[in-house]
């Protein structure tokens, strides 16, 4: 029999049988005792929230939170529960009714205490529950991205295809039959390892034939109609068309490179199938995308309630939503929910790998670079396919000037996220602070395939490569795209525009009227020190992007950048530059590690080399005289 001892008065739920003892918050004993004083009957949501939080205003998540750590403290499972029973949109119910002390039990306060006894549980050997969580765990994250579920058994014409990769008949045959359809419905189906019963269509739908505005709109759908993927193009001409079809067989390939991944078995098919629905419009980003993203969390979670995941990607959409919904009466509640969530995941799994990403910091006071490093390094490690664990390394290696560590990050994991818009923007984008103009154009081609012509990424991606290129005609046009989309825009434009015609005067006016300093604008009107200490402000305070803009975009000047890249130089040869990198640590680090930034390095960039190079370089070989 196992027994556990409630004590109310000092918030503490012990095991007698296994002698561990679990200190509780406050509120999630007031939980505990409701479900007590109601066992085996449900006690509504809104009970906990008069009855334990009073007038305060609180979250759903609150009560979650607390839900998580008695199951936690119980080893209790929420799929299939021992101790407390979610009840579907309505509340809890606490399974077991406690039993009256028995005398050999002497709690310190005997009139606040309960005892539980259970009679047909055994509790979770040393391999049991909470190893079995930690295993799942690391099981879901195998599988999180979108469209893993698609197997490669491409039907056409209800013929079978191949598994794996698409091969080059395949390729030909699907290519073929697109360019020679008119505009009828074409359906390509793609049977699903996880559900035999089901499949999914990428449907060719057009409209308005031969006219000049016609346009065919390539669908992926799941077989509850759920839109998956979709873009639309004009097929009116052969370029047209081929151009199409290359999209087309961009999307298919990479659904067929996805055929590796299955369902994790804790976790039911349909939850699962929203869960990666979910985390695509997560990636699509956009207000009703993120808004759609956050009701299909909720969804999948109101299933399985302990789905690390779900919990912490659904922190993400309403952190990210903040981005696109301004108004300030929700904003704060946003910034709560987060918090939150954040924390009731820890709550599940605080080793979790995705856990570990998201709430690891660098901490200016301990200079903690290679511990930092060292966590996100695990957490990749333990989920590979994890975007946020992948990204925020690769963002760490970028803000240390790291750039060709951070592109082989992205380039190692690239494939675990073969239609997501924000890995192919982040690589492109390490491509153009390298000078890769083939790579950073293939991430162009790749966005642009996955429906992202007019979006921010694409468009931002295409400014830099057309930078490097030195091409005023195409930055122009882009700007002016800029501007049609985001009228907000408008007051950076004009200062781009003064320095595309060489016009510094005009351009630095225009930088003096933003509401706040933009690094690369006043960078390149000569703003070096109020730069300078803007980077120095914000990386005390734990803020390491402008890292990452000091190390800059390694390239010669162009017509296009000619002023930022001459004064990029300058701010790193900023005369407190080599004390502020010495006061953070980063020299210490780079000395450690023998990792230099790529510029201090590469004879590629040697005209774009900083003088705190060479003190590195000096301190490299003290460094190695001393070992």
């Amino acid at each position: 029999m196992e027994q556990w001892i409630v004590n109310t008065n000092e918030n503490t739920l012990h095991d007698s049988q296994n002698l561990n003892t679990h200190q509780l918050e406050p509120q999630t004993m007031a939980v505990l005792k409701l479900l007590l004083e109601n066992a085996e009957e449900i006690v509504l949501r809104e009970a906990f929230f008069e009855q334990v939080w009073g007038k305060k205003v609180v979250l759903d998540e609150n009560l979650s939170r607390c839900i998580s750590q008695l199951r936690k403290a119980f080893g209790d499972n929420a799929r299939s529960p021992v101790f407390i029973k979610t009840v579907h949109k309505t509340g809890y119910k606490f399974l077991i009714t406690p039993l009256p002390l028995v005398p050999d039990i002497k709690p310190q306060n005997k009139a606040e205490a309960e005892l539980l006894a259970v009679s047909d549980w055994q509790p979770p050997s040393k391999y049991g529950v909470s190893a079995f969580t930690s295993f799942f765990f690391v099981i879901v994250c195998v599988c999180v991205f979108l469209l893993g579920f698609f197997g490669s058994n491409i039907k056409l014409d209800n013929e079978s295809a191949t598994s794996g990769y698409l091969d080059d008949a395949e390729s030909a045959r699907i290519r073929q039959l697109l360019l020679d359809s008119q505009n009828n419905e074409i359906f390509i189906t793609l049977a699903s390892p996880l559900d035999d019963n089901h499949q999914f269509e990428v449907s060719l739908k057009g409209n308005e034939i031969g006219t000049e505005n016609s346009a065919t709109t390539f669908v992926i759908q799941d077989h509850s109609q759920e839109t998956l993927w979709e873009l639309d193009r004009r097929l009116n001409t052969a370029e047209e068309r081929m151009s199409a079809v290359n999209d087309v067989m961009l999307i298919l390939n990479a659904i067929a490179m996805s055929y590796k991944y299955s369902a994790p078995g804790s976790i039911s098919l349909p939850s699962f199938k929203k869960y990666q629905q979910a985390m695509y419009r997560l990636d699509k980003r956009g207000a009703d995308n993120l808004e759609t993203a956050i009701r299909l969390f909720d969804e999948v979670l109101n299933d399985s309630p302990d789905f690390v995941e779900a919990t912490i990607y659904k922190a993400v959409a309403i952190r990210t939503l903040n981005y696109y919904r301004l108004d300030l009466e929700n904003r704060d509640q946003r910034v709560l929910q987060y918090d939150l969530l954040l924390k009731q995941a820890a709550a599940l799994d605080p080793k979790h790998p995705v856990v570990r990403a998201l709430t690891a910091n660098f901490d200016i006071k301990r200079k903690n670079w290679i511990e930092y490093e060292s966590t996100l390094v695990a957490a990749v490690q333990g989920a590979p396919d994890c975007f946020v664990c992948v990204r925020a390394l690769a963002d760490f290696y970028v803000n240390l000037g790291l750039f060709q560590r951070a592109a082989q990050v992205i380039e190692t994991h690239i494939d675990n996220f073969p239609l997501s818009r924000q890995m192919h923007t982040l690589l492109g984008e390490i491509y153009t602070r390298q000078g890769n103009v083939p790579g950073a154009k293939q991430q162009a081609d790749i966005l642009k395939a996955l429906g992202s012509e007019e979006a921010s990424d694409l468009l931002g991606l295409k400014f830099n490569i057309y930078s490097l290129h030195g091409d005023v005609d195409k930055v122009t046009v882009l700007l002016n795209q800029f501007l049609e989309i985001y009228p907000n825009f408008d007051s950076l434009k004009v200062a781009y525009d003064a320095l595309l015609v060489h016009d510094l005067e005009a351009a630095t006016a225009a930088v003096e009227q933003l509401p706040r300093l933009h690094f690369n604008l006043a960078l390149s009107v000569g703003k070096v020190d109020a730069v300078f200490q803007r980077l120095v402000d914000n990386v005390s305070s734990g803020n390491l992007i402008d890292l990452g803009l000091m190390h800059g975009w390694l390239n010669e000047p162009t017509e296009v950048n000619r002023y930022y890249a001459e004064q990029l130089v300058a701010l790193k040869n900023h005369p407190d530059m080599p004390a502020f990198l010495e006061r953070i640590g980063l020299i210490d680090y780079w000395v450690k590690t023998e990792r230099w930034p790529d510029y201090c390095v590469d004879k590629r960039y040697i005209n774009l080399r900083a003088d705190f190079c060479e003190l590195s370089f000096v301190a490299q070989k003290l460094a190695k005289t001393k070992s």
